[in-house]
């Protein structure tokens, strides 16, 4: 009787088991990893002054490869973003165009500001989606902010 129960232990232990390693070795050999982490990137870069524009603007220009890195860590520093973004931003701004993300030489509006002209403007259901889409407020909260407004 003993050895009917070891060769059922078995059986249970090698049915249970075994799939499991295909499905393991399975993944390894089909080139399956644990998700890398992606880097963080921001979305919108922070605004910043037209005079701190102009002074990326002007050392960007500059043929010096140590300007340009000065440009780069002063919009890195005004905005938060990466340097890939920075490199974009002192692109656009060396092309003569706008911050990407921005107004030319204007900080952008807060929610309320934004809100408040799209409800002035007879756009009161644009204005309940802009609030909840930058704040996730659900639909009655976003309703209430805008009739505060």
């Amino acid at each position: 009787m003993s050895t009917l129960v070891t060769v059922i232990l078995v059986v249970v232990l090698v049915v249970s088991v075994v799939p499991v390693a295909f499905i393991i070795v399975g993944m390894s050999q089909s080139g399956a990893r644990q998700r890398a982490r992606l880097a963080q990137r921001t979305p919108n870069p922070m605004p910043m002054p037209p005079d701190v524009q102009e002074q990326a603007r002007d050392l960007y220009l500059t043929n010096i490869q140590a300007n340009k890195v000065e440009a780069l860590r002063l919009i890195r520093a005004h905005t938060g973003v990466g340097l890939r973004e920075a490199q974009m931003i002192a692109n656009a701004l060396a092309a003569g165009l706008p911050m990407p993300g921005g107004r030319a030489g204007q900080l952008n509006d807060d929610l309320a500001t934004r809100a408040r002209a799209l409800k002035a403007a007879g756009r009161t259901e644009q204005a309940v989606f802009l609030v909840r889409g930058e704040t996730g407020m659900d639909q009655s909260a976003a309703e209430a902010f805008i009739d505060a407004l």
